[in-house]
């Protein structure tokens, strides 16, 4: 369930999904990002730009054009997205993997890649292609990336009805869980990774993460919500001095029911033993508070942020029923 800091698959599915200081130093979507990029994309050229063979390093981002309906326009995708109507894409690596002759074969016009990568940026200029980096920590950028991509693909209302659909549903979730009072919500500590066999070596979300933004949608808080950074590395005092309500943590292997796969919440015995042995002093291990979140498209910045909303308010609704003194 929880890998340890140096397994590759969960290290880049983090890069890609929650972009921060921490992890990479990226480039955000700023005035002049939405024009122009640093390997040479003019800005004067987004005017007649109009991409039809991409290739996206990151899940984000590939969920994001085909919910816009411009899916047909991508060539090859991540290793680590999961998008099912992408499936049958070709695979070029990852952020931290690439397969260089791979994405030269597919001949793009323009590779999107979330982070930064120097060899692919010195293969984009190599073989004449566009490339552009894109900073998808928030749900703020991702806003932006969409309006950029509406613009890039010529677009718009395609990207105004995708941030309709996605920021209306949101709402809706804020308003049937926002407690009457603030001092109501639960605290909830956001675990993105940590040691398999110890609570320990934790990598948190921060408020400057997507994931901050829907705990609150949902109706919790963010313990670290005063924290800017995406994701940092936790000094574990800290839990002392400021204790957890719940623990939010993240299976990342996908669950199957009747041949379909699910991502509902689960409370695996192990993960609940291994806090109980390393924490057992804290509220929400002592209280068994510890929710676990089954599926990759939770740590993905995009269009089923809705999703992942819904389904924490449903855990944090269940855990206020079975203890109503949960906030403070």
């Amino acid at each position: 369930m929880f890998a340890s800091r140096l397994y590759p698959t969960l290290l880049q599915l983090l890069s890609l999904a929650l972009v921060g200081t921490t992890l990479l130093a990226c480039s955000r979507f700023d005035d002049k990002a939405l024009t122009a990029n640093r390997d040479g994309l003019a800005l004067a050229d987004i005017a007649s730009a109009n991409p039809q063979r991409v290739i996206i390093i990151g899940p984000a981002t590939t969920e994001t054009l085909f919910a816009m309906g411009l899916g047909e326009r991508v060539v090859g995708v991540s290793d680590y997205c999961d998008w099912q109507a992408a499936e049958h894409l070709q695979r070029v690596g990852g952020l931290l993997n690439p397969n260089l002759e791979q994405i030269a074969a597919l001949q793009p016009d323009l590779l999107i890649v979330e982070g930064q990568s120097h060899i692919l940026r010195e293969l984009a200029k190599t073989q004449g292609f566009r490339l552009e980096n894109a900073s998808i920590a928030s749900r703020e950028l991702w806003v932006q990336q969409v309006e950029h991509l509406g613009q890039l693909f010529k677009s718009p209302a395609a990207a105004h009805q995708l941030l309709a659909e996605v920021n209306g549903e949101l709402r809706r979730i804020e308003r049937r869980n926002r407690p009457e009072n603030d001092h109501d919500r639960p605290k909830v500590l956001i675990v993105i990774n940590r040691d398999f066999d110890q609570a320990a070596k934790m990598l948190v979300a921060g408020g400057g993460s997507f994931l901050s933004e829907l705990v609150k949608i949902a109706g919790a808080v963010n313990l670290f919500e005063d924290n800017e950074r995406g994701v940092f590395d936790l000094n574990t005092e800290s839990l002392v001095r400021n204790p957890p309500d719940i623990i939010l943590e993240f299976d990342l292997e996908k669950k199957t029911q009747g041949g379909r796969a699910t991502t509902r919440p689960v409370h695996p015995p192990q993960a609940n033993s291994i806090w109980t042995r390393d924490w057992p002093n804290l509220p929400a291990v002592a209280n068994r508070r510890i929710l676990t979140l089954s599926g990759r498209e939770n740590l993905v910045p995009g269009p089923r942020m809705a999703g992942t909303a819904k389904r924490l308010a449903q855990i944090f609704s269940t855990q206020a029923q079975v203890s109503p003194t949960i906030g403070r």
